[in-house]
C-alpha cells in the first residue's frame, strides 16, 4: 500500500520544480510458509523525492528528480533462522536515486522520453529477533551497490482518460 503528496510550489512558463513523499507500508502476504508465494515486502519506505523541469522549447523538456528511500528494519516471514531461534529480521539498504529525463511532445496526445537513472543502495541485512533480543547475529544478504539504467517510452493518448504506454 502506498501513499503520497506531491506539492509543486513553483510553476513558471520554462520551469517548475515540484516535491513528493511517499509512504509504502507492507502489504500481501509476508508469511509465505502457508501459502508458497511471496506478494509483499514486509517492510515500510518513506521516500522524499525533488523535481525540476525546464522547458527549453514548446516540444521539449528536461525533467531531473533526485530522492532519498528510507526503509525501516522489520520481522518478515520469509527470513528464516536456522535452528528455529526467533522470527526473521531484515534491514534493505536505503536507496539514493538520479534519474534524468528527456521529452519529446511529438502531437499533444503523443510524446516520447529517454531517460538515465543512477540509483546507491545500502547494504542489506538479515537476522533473527526473538523474545527479550531486538536483533541476533544479522549478517550481510547484499553488499551496497551502484545501478545505472536507461530507457525510453512512447506514451499515446487516444481518448481522453485514456492513455497507453510502451516502457522499455
Amino acid at each position: 500500500a502506498n501513499a503520497g503528496v506531491w506539492s509543486q510550489p513553483w510553476q513558471h512558463n520554462r520551469w517548475a520544480v515540484a516535491f513528493q513523499t511517499n509512504l509504502k507500508t507492507p502489504s500481501g502476504v509476508e508469511w509465505t510458509q502457508d501459502t508458497g508465494f511471496l506478494t509483499g515486502t514486509g517492510l515500510t519506505n518513506l521516500s522524499l523525492t525533488a523535481y525540476g523541469r525546464f522547458k527549453w522549447v514548446p516540444f521539449w523538456s528536461s525533467t531531473l528528480s533526485v530522492g532519498y528511500t528510507v526503509k525501516f528494519p522489520a520481522i518478515v516471514g520469509y527470513v528464516l533462522e536456522d535452528d528455529g531461534f526467533g522470527n526473521g529480521r531484515m534491514k534493505a539498504g536505503d536507496d539514493f536515486n538520479v534519474t534524468l529525463k528527456q521529452t519529446l511532445q511529438v502531437r499533444p496526445n503523443l510524446s516520447a522520453d529517454v531517460q538515465a537513472a543512477f540509483s546507491y543502495r545500502g547494504a542489506t541485512y538479515v537476522g533473527a529477533a526473538g523474545p527479550g533480543l531486538g536483533w541476533y547475529d544479522p549478517y550481510y544478504l547484499y553488499e551496497p551497490t551502484t545501478f545505472v539504467d536507461i530507457g525510453g517510452a512512447v506514451y499515446l493518448e487516444p481518448a481522453q482518460w485514456f492513455d497507453v504506454h510502451i516502457d522499455l
